[in-house]
């Protein structure tokens, strides 16, 4: 036209995987990557097929929420999870005018706070670090002397940091320990040696008979993943409890070579299982039972409505019917309108345990 008489360019696809995406989706393991200062923003790597801790969302578990406050960083920050430094230095020199007057500016530093949390970013799962190009894993984290130097795996677009310590995305522990709740869990697992992450479970339930360490060679591998589903192979040469690296949360079912297990809560964050020596298939399948039962009040409400809508054509008890009709649907009514209310008290519950935390911690 008349503006572009050369045409316009064509619109850029926004989901173009670049060289560093492809990377990662290349390499085997199901491990979860980070990025920082603007590199794989959260919910970003969903799109891509990849794995990420963070996420920008209003609902975030509590249990997720006490792991990061507790392993993650030293300071409070409510923000850790939307890609922002955690540190913050008020400076009585940088202040701005507003509307409402002045206001000090707090300058953010440039440094994750890293420092002795690299066992807990590896028993996340968390293989991968991604940093702007020409930075290094120093420049962006506050790398401790424990942490040491991580290997630089590729330089392009973006550099990326491995971490040679990261666990399985699913292990078998031979130890156990009994708490009783996911902060307690946390709290053990602040003081536990980093080499026994991966080997003791910290559980909420008794601790298992007969569990013992065990030198003889194992193998769990996850052969399919899917949102709501997970496939793990799994040889074990004593009992054990088989740890997915992935959020507990009601409606998670387990089978083990097709008959039902109990789930546990490992860690206060991850799902288990309890296995006898052996080779298994254990499933993992979210199935929530109020889905369920919605899905069949619903098809039966349909089904009810459908046979009084027909039955009053070919009825002289037409009034009565309707007012079934008028009767079903009050009852259909009322029942998702508790369900909107028990929604609402949880969202409720979930704001204060999630954003009035740092409040309540002088955040």
């Amino acid at each position: 036209d008349y503006a572009s008489p050369f045409g316009l360019p064509d619109r850029y696809d926004p989901y173009t995987v670049p060289p560093y995406v492809q990377y990662l989706r290349d390499q085997p393991g199901n491990y979860r990557s980070i990025g920082t200062h603007g590199i794989l923003m959260p919910n970003i790597a969903g799109a891509f097929g990849l794995q990420d801790f963070r996420h920008v969302s209003g609902a975030i578990l509590k249990e997720v929420y006490s792991f990061k406050k507790n392993l993650l960083q030293t300071r409070e920050h409510p923000f850790w999870f939307l890609d922002k430094p955690e540190s913050v230095h008020i400076s009585d020199a940088e202040s701005f005018s507003l509307y409402c007057g002045t206001v000090t500016r707090a300058p953010m530093e440039h440094k994750r706070d890293f420092s002795g949390r690299l066992p807990y970013y590896s028993l996340l799962g968390i293989k991968y670090f991604l940093v702007p190009r020409g930075g290094t894993m120093a420049d962006f984290y506050d790398i401790g002397e424990k942490d040491g130097p991580l290997p630089l795996v590729y330089d392009g677009e973006v550099r990326i940091y491995e971490n040679p310590g990261v666990l399985p995305r699913v292990f078998i522990a031979h130890a156990a320990l009994q708490v009783d709740s996911y902060e307690s869990a946390h709290r053990e697992l602040a003081k536990m040696d980093r080499d026994a992450l991966g080997t003791t479970a910290v559980i909420e339930t008794g601790v298992p008979k007969h569990l013992a360490p065990t030198r003889a060679p194992e193998e769990a591998v996850i052969t399919s993943y899917a949102p709501n589903r997970v496939s793990v192979h799994a040889s074990v040469s004593a009992p054990g409890i088989l740890v997915l690296t992935d959020s507990f949360y009601p409606g998670w079912s387990a089978t083990i070579d097709g008959t039902p297990a109990q789930v546990l809560r490992v860690d206060g964050i991850f799902r288990g299982v309890l296995l006898p020596p052996g080779r298994h298939v254990i499933v993992f399948s979210y199935r929530p039972v109020h889905f369920a039962r919605g899905m069949a009040l619903a098809a039966g409400s349909i089904a009810a409505l459908g046979f009084l809508f027909f039955a009053s054509h070919h009825s002289r008890h037409f009034p009565y019917l309707m007012l079934g009709i008028g009767a079903l649907g009050c009852g259909i009514v009322f029942f998702y309108g508790q369900g909107i209310v028990m929604y609402a008290r949880n969202w409720s519950q979930l704001h204060a345990d999630v954003w009035e935390l740092p409040a309540r911690a002088g955040a």
